[in-house]
């Protein structure tokens, strides 16, 4: 009865080791269909794990800010194959007929170089309507992404943020391999602490196929799965990773998770404090791949607004979609006549230029002012001056007619109106004469007036009134007084007040 409640409570536990969601994607069409099951991975943000790295430094490891899914086995060669009939490939796989058992086509795609691996996932990409994860020259030269490129992200130039398939990633081999859904981690990628036991096929929990004479097992038949629900990722194959060694130069990736050559004194090979390196040209018998998925469900949105008649805004990368990690730069542009003034939605602060990381999806504005400045010091803003009059706000007269933009304004005129001619024309013929009664107009403060009379005399005309309030005047008294003996050719009066 013992026997039996442990046992229950041992399936128990694996049942819950084994609870994340496998989603099948199929590729290809007619002789060439082939699918790929995936294991989704979840919790996003999760905390590292602490691992070796080539040379034996600590480093953290496993910690993946979005929600992705590897592929449950191993490439196949009938995924290469048919690969490379639908999409002329041309990738080259080992013979394990010369020495490891046959080619069957259910056992892992060994042989195939780094290289080889990211034009197959290039491949998986382009042929479903996605953008290709790697970038490859007209030549067939690999080269990283640049910042001009869709996609970009400073973080991880060997592949676009907005590619569907991709190489697995350090980190993203890690969790799938030694994590757990419950955020635990594990040493070997069987979800035990304990080396697995060697087999050379088959299923049982915690086992692996290494330390086998007999080549790789098939990839659905390769010993015990992971705590996530992957198989093989410890033996069978070592896995090229789309990640460079920290010590390595550009030509050379990670290798994880040993092989069926893994000898079985050696399970350490398969543990998660080792890391191993292969050239990204190299082709060996037990080197193959996996495969990961950023499904859409991962993808996450910018949405900006800007009011653009008053500036603009850039994003930079500017992509349709995005993963949790991405770092994407906006910067507010101000047009002409305003000043940026403040973010608001989901950032804030008066900086024009923001680089944010992305969490979650994002929603901002960038929001303008006038720009109430006077540059020019000429008593209009730098808003009034390019948005009303028209005027440059660097230049005290923009039309160098002798009268200031902001004095123009104030007489009641335009600073746009030139009155060089006038002026010039007044400063090179003076008046010579009293100007005739029908120039002459009545000239009034109030209630003065002087009149001009058809004799040539003038009469001021003028009334007085009185109020008790300082409100309300009534007439009091009204004057009209003549003025002669002015001088015929020239005369002015004015009216001053006395004691």
């Amino acid at each position: 009865m013992r026997r039996l409640l442990l046992s229950l409570l041992s399936l128990a536990f694996l049942s819950g080791l084994v609870s994340a969601q496998t989603i099948t994607e199929t590729f290809g069409s007619g002789a060439n269909a082939f699918s790929m099951d995936f294991v989704e991975i979840g919790n996003p943000g999760n905390a590292a794990a602490t691992k070796l790295d080539y040379a034996g430094k600590p480093i953290p490891a496993g910690s993946v800010p979005y929600t992705y899914s590897i592929g449950k086995y191993e490439v196949s060669r009938d995924m290469i194959t048919k690969a490379n009939s639908a999409g002329s490939l041309g990738i080259t796989m080992y013979d394990l007929s010369l020495y490891y058992g046959s080619n069957g086509v259910k056992r892992p795609a060994t042989g195939v170089s780094w290289y080889e691996a990211a034009k197959y996932v290039n491949w998986l990409n382009t042929s479903t309507g996605n953008n290709a994860a790697y970038k490859f020259s007209a030549d067939g030269t690999f080269q990283l992404w640049s910042s001009t490129d869709a996609g970009y992200n400073a973080k991880n130039t060997y592949r676009i943020s907005l590619a569907k398939y991709v190489i697995a990633s350090s980190d993203e081999w890690y969790k799938a391999a030694y994590g757990s859904p419950s955020g635990t981690w594990y040493y070997y990628p069987t979800g035990s602490n304990s080396g697995p036991g060697p087999v050379s096929s088959g299923t049982a929990a915690n086992t692996a196929v290494y330390s086998s004479s007999y080549g790789p097992a098939d990839i659905d038949n390769a010993g015990g799965l992971s705590a996530w629900g992957t198989m093989a990722q410890g033996g069978n194959a070592w896995e090229l990773i789309e990640t460079r060694p920290s010590h390595s130069g550009s030509d050379w990736r990670q290798r994880l998770g040993g092989s069926w050559m893994t000898s079985r004194d050696s399970p350490e090979e398969m543990a998660s404090w080792t890391t191993y390196q292969a050239g990204t040209h190299y082709e060996y018998a037990d080197y193959g791949f996996r495969v990961v998925m950023i499904s859409e469900s991962s993808r996450l949105y910018l949405v900006n607004s800007v009011d653009q008649t008053k500036g603009g805004l850039t994003v930079s990368p500017n992509q349709t979609s995005y993963i949790a990690g991405d770092l994407v730069t906006v910067s507010a542009s101000p047009l002409p006549g305003y000043l940026f003034s403040s973010w608001s939605g989901d950032i804030s602060g008066t900086t024009a230029s923001v680089t944010l990381t992305m969490t979650s999806n994002k929603n901002i504005t960038a929001n303008f002012g006038e720009d109430t400045r006077d540059s020019d010091a000429d008593g209009l803003s730098n808003y009034q001056e390019i948005l009303i009059y028209g005027t440059n706000p660097n230049q005290k007269d923009t039309n160098t007619d002798g009268i200031e933009d902001g004095q123009a304004v104030t007489l009641g005129y335009s600073p746009t109106l030139n009155f060089s001619a006038l002026i010039t024309h007044l400063q090179s013929h003076p008046p010579t004469g009293l100007y005739t009664a029908s120039q002459m107009q009545a000239m009034a403060f109030g209630d003065l007036v002087l009149t001009k009379n058809p004799n040539g005399s003038f009469t001021l005309n003028y009334d007085i009134e009185q109020s008790t309030d300082l409100q309300s005047w009534l007439p009091y008294q009204s004057f009209n007084q003549q003025i002669t003996n002015l001088p015929p050719d020239k005369a002015f009066i004015r009216i001053k007040a006395k004691q």
